[in-house]
């Protein structure tokens, strides 16, 4: 056996190799260790072997058995054996990093949180770890150049032409902190292409795979955030491609998806890869928002933004800031309804809203759905709201500065580019309500009651104010009073107390000359009907 296990390193043979592997499943612990340690045996039978011995005896052969899977890049049994102990991935933080900058992606999807974890406790462990044995010079310098540590580039030197290492000097540089972020796709072309046609051993050629791919989503990031249209156009296509790839990494992935979350770009192979491999995750619903966005359809992508963000079960905050995505598509797409209901069922949205967004969403719901009063109402009480000194105090500019904050208002959909069909004409409605009630002479008590309407304060308090303007000026309060009885906004006052003092208030002890023509009319009923009749009128 040990004797085939060397002519096989030697002479390469499928045959032999298969029959190697048979054999060693039924072989002594000796010449299975003998398999595990002999580094120019074929690939395959160097990780059986380490995988015969996991199995008899895991923890003597710990560091071996870790070896093999660094030596073969075997970055998913790597990646098992280390999760399994934590404490691996501080002893070994290098090849912990290697897990995270090769794991393809398809099986890294479902142990990402062991993955990002492994990373986490390798960053911890880095600077004070020690050499790697089994990593070389140049592999360790990959690794840290993907994870932007900073380490000596000589051994990667050594390996490019002259022209390839000041073409990755120039990208390094474009793409540092103190370069302007302009990468030329033909520059990277050109040192992936040598990458490709320079010998290397098979580990070195994944990272170097790995890191053309990260100057690829660092290029385009910069690109993406230059806000330039023709290099946002750019970007958009070196990401097609690079999530369109068949041997894509997880954080290849990764950061994909973070480019659409942070940018709202609709990337389609990505749509795609998610929907084969990881349909049922938050992210899906996510990347498939930003593309139906990019599609123009709003309001498939509020709905999906929606069901993104309930997916999201630990992260309180992405959580909110998906559904205000949701809630601004919505707006996009006028369903005005949907977003309100959205805004209802979670209260805390209104901590990531602005105020006046809220209020722009639900003026045109209201309008859209008919009920232009209350919309109008809500605007008003909005900008009394705003309007009102700290002292409570309503000044003889306070309707003046109720109409330059609707006039500000109105202007709301135009600079944050959102629909106004349903906004500024309820507006321009709140703004006429105001030149009427502000037209001739209005004393300080008819502004604090007509404040108070908007507001829908307790009656009673209406009820003292009447009381006080009735004695001013009797006609004057009734009319006022009608006014707002006719523009509902004493819909839905009842109670016999609140409704009998304010009869008393306007008609009953006011002149009979200045009690309106109806209600002269019902002179002949009794207290109790006047006050059922009267209950229906504002209702």
């Amino acid at each position: 056996m040990i004797f085939a296990i060397k002519l096989v390193s030697k002479i390469y043979s499928q045959k032999l190799e298969n029959s190697i592997i048979d054999t060693m499943k039924v072989s002594e612990e000796e010449t299975v260790v003998f398999a595990m340690r002999c580094e120019d045996a074929p690939i395959p039978i160097q990780l059986e072997a380490s995988k015969i011995l996991s199995k008899l005896d895991s923890i003597r052969y710990t560091d071996e058995i870790l070896s093999v899977l660094t030596r073969t890049a075997d970055v998913e049994g790597l990646a098992e054996s280390m999760a399994g102990d934590e404490s691996l991935a501080l002893a070994y933080p290098f090849r912990a990093l290697m897990v995270w900058h090769l794991m393809p992606a398809e099986s890294g999807i479902n142990k990402i949180e062991e993955i990002i974890n492994l990373r986490k406790k390798a960053l911890l462990a880095l600077e004070d770890s020690g050499r790697d044995d089994v990593l070389s010079d140049v592999s360790i310098s990959l690794i840290s150049l993907l994870g932007g540590v900073s380490s000596d580039m000589e051994s990667i030197h050594k390996i490019l032409d002259s022209k390839s290492i000041v073409k990755l000097n120039e990208v390094r540089r474009a793409l540092s902190a103190e370069g302007d972020g302009v990468v030329k796709s033909s520059l990277i072309e050109s040192l992936n292409d040598f990458v490709i046609n320079t010998e290397m051993t098979p580990l070195n050629k994944r990272l170097f795979a790995s890191l053309i791919n990260s100057l690829y989503l660092n290029s385009a990031a910069m690109q993406l955030q230059s806000g330039n249209e023709e290099k946002r156009s750019a970007a958009l296509l070196t990401l097609e491609r690079l999530a369109g790839k068949e041997d894509n990494t997880i954080r290849t992935i990764r950061v994909l998806t973070n480019l659409v979350k942070e940018h709202s770009i609709g990337i389609e192979s990505l749509e795609k890869w998610y929907r084969a491999y990881d349909k049922d995750s938050a992210e899906y619903q996510i990347i498939r928002a930003a593309l139906e966005k990019e599609k123009g359809n709003r309001l498939n992508a509020a709905r999906a933004y929606k069901e993104g963000a309930l997916k999201v079960n630990d992260d309180y905050e992405e959580s909110s800031l998906i559904l205000r995505k949701a809630m601004i598509e919505y707006a996009h797409a006028g369903s005005w309804k949907e977003a309100v209901d959205l805004l209802n069922q979670n209260p805390e949205l209104e901590t990531l809203l602005t105020q006046r967004f809220q209020l722009y969403l639900r003026t045109c719901a209201d309008n859209a759905a008919g009920n232009t009063t209350s919309a109008t109402k809500m605007l008003i009480h909005f900008v009394s709201e705003e309007e009102k000194i700290e002292s409570e105090e309503y000044d003889s500019d306070f309707n003046k500065r109720r109409k330059e904050a609707l006039e500000l208002i109105q202007k709301y959909p135009d600079e944050h580019n959102l629909p106004d069909k349903n906004f500024k004409g309820r507006v321009k409605a709140a703004l006429l309500s105001l030149e009427k009630s502000g037209n001739g002479r209005q004393s300080d008590l008819e502004r604090r009651f007509q404040l108070e309407l908007h507001k829908m304060k307790d009656i009673y308090e209406l009820t003292l104010l009447g009381e006080q303007i009735a004695e001013e000026n009797p006609l004057r309060g009734i009319r006022r009073f009608e006014e707002d009885i006719e523009n509902g906004y004493l819909k839905g006052v009842s109670g016999p107390f609140s409704i009998q003092r304010l009869i008393s208030t306007f008609m009953i002890d006011s002149p009979e000359a200045t009690k309106p023509v109806w209600f002269k009319k019902l002179k002949s009923l009794n207290h109790k009907a006047k006050i059922d009749i009267f209950i229906y009128l504002i209702n």
